[in-house]
């Protein structure tokens, strides 16, 4: 209702914006697509989006449990954090947001929404976003220009099919400019039972990658848990997968 008394203020923006919080440890792309885009095509229709603040909520150190009508997530594990936060950056990006900032680096009171803990050591979040920008960004960040500089690229074309994977396996297809593609795969389903405040963690779900034209190497990796290190390297057109959340 609020969007339609704010009407179209697409001439006034550069950007739609919107803060993706999540309660109730739902999963990134819900809200995301049912509430934030379409509220967005409202207030600036046709404008590309950004999302200048979001994440997740843990909880607090003095035990205390936060609820949506606060205004706050559903506390939960660290380990689901990890998940979600990475996931999330991915479906923001899927769906078309140019620019995600994550709220926030560090924690610094009692309120656990950090990458980092309030002592500097690193969450689970912390050590797969910093390992899956390792994998897929080759840009350099210019001190003077206050910029990053990133090489042009000449999009290709990848011929592939996935088989076997159910439809809440979500997709990104990247490629560098050594020509280098990147498919990253993830299952985005619930990790967090909020009845029960217990974290839900599924089976990988198996699925057959086929490359319908020449392969020098396939490799795979695992950022949230294997770092930048390959888990698996196969001279093969057709690989088995164990997709993970």
């Amino acid at each position: 209702i609020r969007a339609d008394v704010l009407g179209d203020l697409s001439a006034y923006a550069d950007y739609g914006n919107s803060h993706n919080y999540f309660a109730f440890g739902e999963v990134p792309s819900g809200r995301i697509k049912d509430d934030h885009l379409p509220l967005n095509s409202k207030i600036t229709p046709g404008k590309p989006m950004m999302s200048s603040e979001g994440g997740y909520y843990m909880g607090e150190g003095d035990g205390y449990k936060g609820t949506w009508e606060d205004g706050l997530s559903a506390p939960f594990s660290e380990d689901v954090h990890g998940r979600y936060m990475l996931r999330y950056v991915l479906e923001q990006y899927r769906l078309g947001y140019k620019r995600s900032f994550i709220y926030e680096l560090l924690d610094i009171d009692e309120a656990q929404w950090g990458l980092f803990r309030a002592d500097g050591t690193p969450r689970p979040a912390a050590y797969g976003l910093r390992s899956t920008l390792k994998l897929l960004g080759e840009g350099n960040w210019d001190n003077t220009a206050k910029r990053w500089i990133v090489p042009s690229v000449t999009p290709g074309s990848l011929n592939y099919s996935l088989s076997g994977a159910p439809t809440s396996v979500h997709s990104l297809l990247l490629q560098k400019s050594n020509g280098k593609f990147y498919l990253v795969l993830w299952n985005e389903v619930k990790n967090w039972d909020s009845v029960r405040g217990k974290s839900v963690f599924p089976a990988n779900v198996p699925a057959t990658l086929k490359i319908n034209q020449e392969v020098h190497q396939l490799r795979t990796f695992l950022p949230l848990t294997s770092g930048t290190r390959a888990t698996a390297t196969v001279s093969s057109t057709t690989l088995t997968l164990s997709i993970p959340d």
